[in-house]
Protein backbone atom coordinates (compact mmCIF):
# COMPACT_ATOMS: atom_id res chain seq x y z
CA UNK A 1 0.00 0.00 0.00
CA UNK A 2 1.30 3.60 -1.00
CA UNK A 3 -0.27 6.70 0.25
CA UNK A 4 0.94 9.89 -0.70
CA UNK A 5 -1.63 13.36 -1.15
CA UNK A 6 -3.65 13.78 1.87
CA UNK A 7 -5.42 16.91 1.88
CA UNK A 8 -7.86 16.85 4.50
CA UNK A 9 -8.99 14.86 7.81
CA UNK A 10 -11.47 12.71 5.77
CA UNK A 11 -9.13 11.67 3.58
CA UNK A 12 -7.13 11.06 6.67
CA UNK A 13 -9.57 8.60 8.06
CA UNK A 14 -9.82 6.37 4.63
CA UNK A 15 -6.37 5.89 4.65
CA UNK A 16 -6.01 4.83 8.00
CA UNK A 17 -8.88 2.87 7.21
CA UNK A 18 -7.29 0.96 5.05
CA UNK A 19 -3.68 0.59 6.50
CA UNK A 20 -5.88 -1.31 9.84
CA UNK A 21 -7.72 -3.43 7.28
CA UNK A 22 -5.07 -5.00 6.11
CA UNK A 23 -1.70 -7.21 6.39
CA UNK A 24 0.55 -5.69 3.43
CA UNK A 25 3.71 -3.40 3.05
CA UNK A 26 3.23 -0.21 3.86
CA UNK A 27 4.99 3.01 1.95
CA UNK A 28 3.88 6.10 3.76
CA UNK A 29 4.61 9.35 1.20
CA UNK A 30 4.10 11.96 3.30
CA UNK A 31 3.59 14.98 0.91
CA UNK A 32 3.36 18.83 2.31
CA UNK A 33 5.61 20.53 0.55
CA UNK A 34 9.16 20.72 -1.26
CA UNK A 35 11.90 23.58 -1.63
CA UNK A 36 11.62 24.86 1.64
CA UNK A 37 8.11 25.48 2.04
CA UNK A 38 4.39 23.54 2.82
CA UNK A 39 2.30 23.33 -0.37
CA UNK A 40 -0.24 26.32 -0.76
CA UNK A 41 -3.59 25.37 0.87
CA UNK A 42 -1.38 23.46 3.35
CA UNK A 43 -0.68 24.10 7.43
CA UNK A 44 -0.27 23.14 10.79
CA UNK A 45 -2.93 20.78 10.88
CA UNK A 46 -1.99 18.98 7.81
CA UNK A 47 1.69 18.31 9.50
CA UNK A 48 -0.65 16.90 12.21
CA UNK A 49 -2.43 14.68 10.39
CA UNK A 50 0.28 13.17 8.36
CA UNK A 51 2.62 12.82 11.62
CA UNK A 52 -0.15 10.55 12.53
CA UNK A 53 -0.39 8.42 9.65
CA UNK A 54 3.69 7.92 9.70
CA UNK A 55 3.66 5.14 12.65
CA UNK A 56 1.44 2.71 9.85
CA UNK A 57 4.58 2.75 7.53
CA UNK A 58 7.24 0.46 7.24
CA UNK A 59 9.13 2.81 5.03
CA UNK A 60 8.09 6.62 5.02
CA UNK A 61 10.10 8.85 1.98
CA UNK A 62 9.53 12.08 2.86
CA UNK A 63 11.40 15.13 0.84
CA UNK A 64 13.86 17.23 2.94
CA UNK A 65 11.38 19.64 3.15
CA UNK A 66 8.87 17.59 4.59
CA UNK A 67 11.37 15.59 7.08
CA UNK A 68 12.09 18.82 8.35
CA UNK A 69 8.54 20.03 8.64
CA UNK A 70 7.53 16.50 10.36
CA UNK A 71 10.63 16.87 12.74
CA UNK A 72 10.42 21.03 13.42
CA UNK A 73 14.19 21.33 11.97
CA UNK A 74 15.50 23.94 10.45
CA UNK A 75 14.61 24.40 6.55
CA UNK A 76 17.56 25.73 5.02
CA UNK A 77 19.27 25.00 1.03
CA UNK A 78 21.90 22.85 2.13
CA UNK A 79 22.65 20.53 5.13
CA UNK A 80 25.31 18.15 6.52
CA UNK A 81 25.54 14.98 7.57
CA UNK A 82 25.16 16.08 11.26
CA UNK A 83 21.89 17.71 10.39
CA UNK A 84 20.93 14.36 8.60
CA UNK A 85 21.29 12.72 11.64
CA UNK A 86 19.70 14.92 14.12
CA UNK A 87 16.61 14.94 11.71
CA UNK A 88 16.59 10.97 11.42
CA UNK A 89 17.08 10.90 14.91
CA UNK A 90 13.79 13.43 15.36
CA UNK A 91 11.47 10.77 12.72
CA UNK A 92 12.65 7.45 14.32
CA UNK A 93 10.93 9.18 17.37
CA UNK A 94 7.91 9.04 15.37
CA UNK A 95 7.97 5.77 13.61
CA UNK A 96 9.92 2.14 13.89
CA UNK A 97 9.61 2.61 10.26
CA UNK A 98 12.39 2.75 7.45
CA UNK A 99 13.67 5.77 6.60
CA UNK A 100 14.40 7.40 3.26
CA UNK A 101 14.89 11.10 2.71
CA UNK A 102 15.14 12.45 -0.80
CA UNK A 103 16.76 15.31 -2.32
CA UNK A 104 19.13 16.27 -0.16
CA UNK A 105 21.67 18.94 -0.78
CA UNK A 106 24.47 17.17 0.78
CA UNK A 107 27.11 18.02 -1.76
CA UNK A 108 27.52 20.55 -4.48
CA UNK A 109 26.24 19.63 -7.64
CA UNK A 110 24.16 16.36 -6.00
CA UNK A 111 21.42 15.67 -4.60
CA UNK A 112 21.59 12.91 -2.15
CA UNK A 113 18.71 9.87 -0.77
CA UNK A 114 18.96 9.19 2.23
CA UNK A 115 18.20 5.37 3.86
CA UNK A 116 18.31 4.73 7.34
CA UNK A 117 17.49 0.99 8.49
CA UNK A 118 19.60 0.06 10.90
CA UNK A 119 22.16 2.95 9.76
CA UNK A 120 22.05 5.90 7.64
CA UNK A 121 23.44 5.33 4.31
CA UNK A 122 23.63 7.83 1.47
CA UNK A 123 22.98 7.48 -2.72
CA UNK A 124 23.75 10.59 -4.54
CA UNK A 125 22.96 11.61 -7.79
CA UNK A 126 23.68 14.18 -10.38
CA UNK A 127 21.76 17.65 -9.39
CA UNK A 128 19.65 18.30 -12.55
CA UNK A 129 18.31 22.51 -12.62
CA UNK A 130 14.72 21.67 -12.47
CA UNK A 131 12.37 20.05 -10.55
CA UNK A 132 8.53 18.39 -11.92
CA UNK A 133 5.26 17.93 -10.45
CA UNK A 134 4.94 13.87 -9.57
CA UNK A 135 8.73 13.35 -9.34
CA UNK A 136 7.93 12.17 -6.00
CA UNK A 137 4.92 9.91 -6.41
CA UNK A 138 6.75 8.26 -9.74
CA UNK A 139 10.10 7.78 -7.12
CA UNK A 140 7.66 6.44 -4.26
CA UNK A 141 5.82 3.91 -6.38
CA UNK A 142 9.43 2.74 -8.11
CA UNK A 143 10.42 2.19 -4.09
CA UNK A 144 7.29 0.08 -3.42
CA UNK A 145 7.52 -2.01 -6.81
CA UNK A 146 11.58 -2.60 -5.93
CA UNK A 147 10.09 -3.56 -2.32
CA UNK A 148 7.57 -6.14 -3.40
CA UNK A 149 9.99 -8.18 -5.94
CA UNK A 150 12.07 -8.35 -2.40
CA UNK A 151 14.67 -6.07 -3.57
CA UNK A 152 16.58 -4.45 -0.47
CA UNK A 153 15.94 -1.49 0.55
CA UNK A 154 19.74 0.13 -0.40
CA UNK A 155 18.75 -1.76 -4.09
CA UNK A 156 15.30 -0.32 -4.22
CA UNK A 157 16.50 3.09 -3.23
CA UNK A 158 19.21 3.40 -5.83
CA UNK A 159 17.36 2.14 -8.60
CA UNK A 160 14.06 3.99 -7.98
CA UNK A 161 16.60 7.02 -7.75
CA UNK A 162 18.19 6.58 -10.85
CA UNK A 163 14.81 6.18 -12.74
CA UNK A 164 13.25 9.00 -11.50
CA UNK A 165 16.96 10.93 -12.24
CA UNK A 166 16.98 9.87 -15.55
CA UNK A 167 12.91 10.71 -16.33
CA UNK A 168 13.42 14.20 -14.76
CA UNK A 169 16.92 14.69 -17.24
CA UNK A 170 14.85 13.28 -20.18
CA UNK A 171 11.96 15.79 -19.59
CA UNK A 172 14.84 18.78 -18.60
CA UNK A 173 15.98 18.16 -22.05
CA UNK A 174 12.92 17.85 -23.79
CA UNK A 175 12.48 21.39 -22.70
CA UNK A 176 8.71 20.01 -21.94
CA UNK A 177 6.93 22.37 -19.91
CA UNK A 178 7.39 22.50 -16.15
CA UNK A 179 3.06 22.21 -15.42
CA UNK A 180 2.94 18.78 -17.82
CA UNK A 181 5.49 17.03 -15.14
CA UNK A 182 7.70 14.29 -16.02
CA UNK A 183 7.47 13.00 -19.36
CA UNK A 184 7.76 9.52 -17.71
CA UNK A 185 6.67 7.54 -20.88
CA UNK A 186 9.55 8.72 -23.31
CA UNK A 187 11.83 8.60 -20.80
CA UNK A 188 11.57 4.97 -19.93
CA UNK A 189 11.20 4.34 -23.89
CA UNK A 190 14.23 6.30 -24.52
CA UNK A 191 16.36 3.89 -22.40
Amino acid sequence: ILSSYISNYEQYCLVKKVFESFDSLIVVDPVLGDDLKLYQGFDKENIKIIKSLIPYGDVITPNITEACLLTDYELKESYTKEDIEKIVTSLRMLTKANIVITSVNIEKDKLTNVIYDDEIKYISFDKISASYPGSGDLFSSLLLSFLLNNESLYSSVRRAGSITSECIKYTYDSKRERRLGLDIIKALRSN
